[in-house]
């Protein structure tokens, strides 16, 4: 995405990003919004959504944050610098009970065990929930952190909610007169409007008219609550309430040895005329038919029965579910796809639920590594889908193995280590088509189908195409679309080229294409980039169609040329730029 105007009033720099619907500014004007915060920036700010090493201008500490989480601190008193923050707080906790020195060591084993490198306690002495001075081995992200805090690991190997997958096809909704829900036999045809009917959706959150197919009591409802989960008749409901209440009543201060039932079934040490029923501590023992001796509370034995004997019906429930949809798992296919073939005879994978406690053999087809942990604990936080390679869920090379085959061994993770949409560098990239072709771009643009800027046509003219191989046939070798970036560290850019050669000499030759109609208003962009790439020593050429003006730049290594749209020459365009370099 092309940078816009800085947003900030008076300012005539480009932003130092591109951004669509969000705030964007200049280099200068995103450093003091940092400042405004109180943190100094100690590298380019790339994104505002992220990570930018920063110095805080009170305590010193330095740290990674994101711009877009500076600017959400509207409140003054609050400190963005987390050191700040921590030690604030831990202060005021203070007054509600006593605090006692940290030892440091265990500190840092603890930093260790998660995958941090341990840099030093940020207060003097280091007491309970002070701060300490961390960083992320595998992001390299600096961050002042709380013990407690530490033992989660950094973000960047957390699975959460927001953990970015690739895009998926956005499914149509559902009306709910074309659904099968059972609210639909409850749906008050005189009372609502047809039209009603016929544009609510499952998950409509307007209210509508119901009846009761058991009582016929009318009551309104919103779609939603009724088709969340299976629908409710407030008065049918107070019922039940009522039924339940006076049968907990009928229990109440009553022992096992009074229930029949419970007393054919009791198979614990205690004596049954000291054990009631409703008491839910302690857990007591029972002999089901089937040969269970489940603990449970005899309330809940005497309503439900034995849950050795439910867990069994699911299974086989379950069993037979899969055994019609062979191809379906409960489990997420990620981590069912990582199910070990053979150390698992007992169990079928298609039948394991993700909240299991259960431990079960996996395996990384990647690295080969073999290790136990239960689906609840592999879906709990950690972001890791193998603890050998370090390889993440919902990763590159798995949504995209296609991209992932074009993924350069330059760069500091594999492609089982970085998601689709991550920001934590601009990845390098060797293009699949021409292994000569080797460019950067973000994973976000990759994932959204961007090409090797060399080998594809799109946003090239007919024109600039023609030039680019004519340029091929009068140097012997020429790129298009690649990506340079230069100037200083608060003016650095990245500006995309039409045409660029490797001359004999070793200097890099610049040719743009300036169409009449797209360039009519941006001379003074054209020349802020001309002179940039001039400022970094390469030789810039400019083809600029008739009527354009030519460019105000004055330098040896700028030559300008007039072409006409209605007739190309790129060939004797090229002549004109040969004799030109000498």
């Amino acid at each position: 995405m092309k940078p816009r105007q800085c947003q900030e009033p008076d300012c005539d720099e480009l932003a130092a990003w591109g951004a669509s619907k969000k705030q964007a500014w200049c280099q200068n004007h995103a450093v003091e919004k940092f400042r405004a915060q109180g943190l100094e920036p100690l590298e380019p700010i790339e994104k505002r959504t992220t990570f930018t090493l920063t110095r805080c201008l009170t305590c010193g500490c330095e740290a990674h944050y994101r711009l877009e989480y500076a600017l959400s601190h509207y409140d003054p008193e609050e400190k963005t610098c987390r050191a700040c923050y921590w030690k604030i707080w831990a202060t005021n906790a203070a007054r509600y009970r006593q605090r006692s020195r940290v030892d440091l060591h265990q500190v840092q084993a603890l930093s260790e065990s998660n995958d941090y490198e341990y840099l030093g306690p940020l207060t003097n002495p280091s007491l309970d929930n002070d701060p300490h001075h961390v960083r992320c081995k595998h992001c390299g992200r600096l961050s002042a952190e709380r013990p407690g805090d530490i033992g989660w690991g950094c973000g960047c190997q957390r699975r959460s909610r927001r953990t970015a997958s690739p895009a998926k096809i956005k499914e149509p909704k559902v009306l709910f007169k074309d659904s099968d829900h059972d609210a639909l036999k409850w749906w008050d045809y005189d009372r609502n409007a047809a039209s009603s009917l016929e544009t609510a959706t499952l998950k409509a959150t307007r209210e509508a008219s119901w009846v009761c197919p058991t009582c016929g009591h009318s009551f309104v409802e919103t779609v939603r609550r009724m088709t969340d989960m299976f629908p409710r008749c407030p008065q049918c409901e107070q019922r039940r309430m009522a039924e339940l209440r006076k049968e907990r009543n009928h229990f109440k201060n009553r022992t096992v040895s009074q229930v029949p039932e419970l007393l054919a079934a009791w198979a614990d040490e205690s004596n049954p005329e000291e054990a009631l029923v409703l008491n839910n501590f302690p857990l007591r023992r029972f002999r089901c038919p089937e040969g269970h001796h489940p603990r449970a509370v005899p309330y809940t034995y005497l309503k439900h029965g034995c849950p050795s004997c439910r867990a069994n019906e699911t299974r086989i429930a379950n069993q037979i579910v899969a055994d019609e949809a062979p191809n379906a798992f409960r489990l997420d296919p990620e981590m069912a796809s990582q199910w070990h073939p053979t150390a698992n005879p007992k169990w079928d994978v298609r039948t394991i639920s993700p909240g299991s406690r259960r431990q079960f053999t996996w395996l990384c087809a990647e690295c080969g590594h073999t290790w136990m942990d239960s689906p609840k604990g592999r879906s709990y936080a950690s972001a890791l889908r193998c603890p050998e390679c370090r390889s993440i869920f919902d990763s590159l090379a798995y949504h995209h193995p296609d991209l992932a085959a074009e993924w350069s061994d330059d760069n500091p993770k594999t492609a089982w280590q970085i998601r689709p949409s991550s920001t934590i560098f601009i990845p390098v990239w060797v293009c699949a088509t021409e292994p000569s072709h080797v460019f950067t771009m973000s994973l976000a643009a990759r994932s959204n189908g961007g090409m090797c800027p060399e080998c594809s046509e799109h946003g090239k003219s007919r024109v600039e195409l023609a030039h680019y191989q004519s340029a091929q046939k009068q140097f012997g070798n020429a790129s298009s679309g690649r990506t340079f970036t230069v100037g200083s560290d608060l003016t650095k850019r990245k500006w995309r080229i039409d045409i660029s050669v490797e001359l004999a000499d070793g200097a890099l030759l610049i040719v743009e294409y300036d169409g009449s109609y797209w360039h009519r208003n941006k001379s003074e962009v054209d020349a802020r980039k001309s002179k940039a790439l001039l400022n970094a020593g390469y030789r810039v050429v400019r083809l600029r169609e008739y009527p354009l003006e030519p460019l105000p730049i004055v330098d040896d290594n700028y030559f300008e040329i007039s072409v006409h749209s209605a007739a190309p020459d790129p060939d004797r365009a090229m002549d004109q730029i040969s004799r030109w370099l000498g």
